[in-house]
């Protein structure tokens, strides 16, 4: 499933090498450089190494959101595509909105968490 997930949707899905955990009742993605990620629903056993996958659609700007600094702001007619960094992980996210901010700049994304996709590290099975 990681495999062909990869190859359907313009821009591709996101991809980040990381583990679910469980914390405060609640389950969570720490990427291997130290991101977290909202993983509410995942199935994957704790600690065990996965991919956390989201469209670049399924992200919005939003003032709670998870701050990401921006790398490239690519305006594309009605939305704008996001190129940013959470930490040290890449992620492009496409928005409806007309952003402002320049590179180097934050902006705050929220992943829509129903939309998260988990798959097993080794197996690309989608958990």
């Amino acid at each position: 499933m990681f495999f062909v997930a990869g190859f359907i949707g313009s821009p591709a899905m996101n991809f980040i090498k990381g583990k679910v955990v469980s914390k405060d009742g609640r389950q969570i993605f720490v990427s291997d450089t130290g991101s977290v990620l909202p993983a509410d629903g995942a199935r994957a056993q704790g600690g065990q190494p996965v991919i956390y996958g989201i469209r670049p659609e399924h992200i919005d700007i939003a003032p709670d959101g998870l701050s990401a600094t921006v790398s490239v702001l690519e305006p594309t007619g009605s939305e704008t595509q996001i190129f940013a960094k959470l930490g040290d992980d890449p992620i492009d996210a496409i928005v409806k909105d007309r952003l402002t901010v320049r590179p180097g700049e934050e902006v705050r994304l929220r992943i829509d968490p129903r939309r998260v996709h988990i798959f097993d590290r080794q197996s690309g099975a989608r958990l």
